[in-house]
């Protein structure tokens, strides 16, 4: 009896150390991955709608002339950029700007990646300087579900249905140098030495390569 008392308990023993095992959960081994925005994310993240950023937008706007702080009469910011206070130009040159701040081309760029955030399928439009080949000036709209936002900063206009009654209405016999996607734009910005990022090192930055150079810079 006593041999059969010793037997059950070593059963019940190693039965409870075995479904202990089983039952044990064990930590996942997850990646350190670090999250990187093009512009501080407090701003993203607290924009939630146009009439949102139709007030920011009219809190920060700041107009600055590209040729102020850069030497260059035109030179485009991205969004990250925009919020810097020093950046290093494509041609290598590091210089000091007033952050949250920037002229047509500059606003037009940012609204558009901030309607791309609210589910716009998002633009920037340049319209040329015949005279000097420079810009003149710079919009952005989005479109999302047949709704059509243009923004002109700092007004931002619901009232029309299409970029083309926005133009004819707003812009009437002006014609356009550039009209393409937010991401196409600052595609081609991020390629030729723009910052991507808004917390990024200087040294990170590659210099601009010669004839890959944006026009005027």
């Amino acid at each position: 009896m006593k041999k059969l008392l010793l037997i059950l308990l070593a059963f019940c023993f190693i039965l409870f150390v075995f479904v202990g095992c089983v039952n044990e959960t064990q930590p996942i081994p997850y990646p350190t991955i670090s999250i990187r925005y093009e512009i501080p994310p407090e701003i993203i993240f607290s924009i939630r709608s146009v009439e949102e950023l139709k007030f920011w937008l009219w809190q920060n706007y700041n107009y600055v002339k590209d040729d102020t702080w850069s030497g260059i009469k035109d030179y485009p910011l991205t969004p990250a950029e925009f919020f810097r206070d020093e950046i290093q130009l494509t041609n290598g040159a590091i210089v000091s700007k007033l952050p949250r701040s920037g002229d047509c081309e500059d606003y037009a760029s940012l609204t558009a990646y901030l309607l791309q955030q609210l589910g716009y399928k998002a633009y920037i439009v340049v319209i040329p300087d015949c005279y000097t080949k420079g810009i003149a000036h710079a919009i952005s709209y989005g479109i999302k579900n047949n709704e059509f936002v243009a923004i002109d900063s700092p007004l931002v206009i619901t009232k029309y249905s299409s970029f083309d009654e926005y133009m004819e209405k707003s812009h009437p016999n002006k014609t356009v140098s550039t009209h393409t996607t937010i991401n196409v734009y600052l595609d081609y910005l991020y390629i030729t030495g723009h910052h991507k990022y808004w917390d990024e090192e200087i040294n990170d930055v590659p210099k601009c390569r010669g004839d890959v150079c944006p026009v005027g810079e």
